[in-house]
């Protein structure tokens, strides 16, 4: 049986109203946290990588150079209108090129390599016609990033607001994944988050970006 094509979807449209700047362009590691993360999806065998941006859109491309030829720049002019505008141009642009996608968030860095190799497994062998879902789950909590299996029979009208695909997931068959791996957890919404992620950042390797 033939592999499903995957994409990945990095959701970084908004707008960083609880920190004191854009989150996009928050220090981690030395870098942007956006580029790390990009950096960090682009060490898996992903077709294509679609970055989802819509607040200060020109300042983050400026800002922010790729050299994998993967990764597609998604300006959403509709941010505004919550985070399932990002979720549904993420969506339709990787139904052009395969049957899955792996949905990340731009302010969650800490994700560690081996959980994402996990997940996108777990998708990949998984097999039935049906639209599905495959997540991490970090003592019982649900997480991210999140496997979209079958995307084609996936019905998306009803996705609205600032929740994203959650209204979808609670429909889908849900595969869960116990992983040792806090990250799939941990999101930056705040300045006392942005400190937290750096200082556990440096504890976990004090001698890489």
């Amino acid at each position: 049986m033939m592999k499903p094509s995957v994409s990945a979807a990095i959701l970084a449209a908004g707008t960083s109203t609880r920190m004191n700047e854009m989150k996009q362009l928050a220090k981690i590691q030395g870098t942007y946290m956006l580029k790390y993360v990009i950096d960090q999806v682009s060490n898996h065998p992903f077709q294509h990588i679609f970055v989802i941006i819509g607040h200060q859109a020109d300042i983050v491309m400026k800002m922010i150079q790729v050299e994998d030829k993967r990764v597609q720049w998604l300006v959403n002019d509709q941010y505004k209108q919550g985070q399932s505008t990002s979720f549904k141009l993420a969506m339709e642009q990787a139904r052009q090129y395969g049957d899955a996608v792996m949905m990340f968030l731009a302010d969650q860095p800490l994700i560690e390599k081996e959980t994402v190799n996990i997940v996108l497994n777990e998708g990949i062998t998984r097999v039935q016609e049906e639209p599905f879902i495959v997540r991490p789950m970090y003592e019982k909590k649900e997480g991210h990033p999140v496997y979209w299996g079958n995307i084609h029979a996936l019905d998306c009208s009803a996705v609205n607001g600032d929740k994203g695909g959650k209204t979808l997931m609670e429909e889908l068959e849900r595969m869960l994944i116990p992983v040792h791996d806090q990250g799939v957890l941990v999101d930056v919404d705040t300045c006392e988050d942005y400190k937290k992620v750096n200082d556990l950042m440096k504890r976990k390797s004090p001698s890489t970006h």
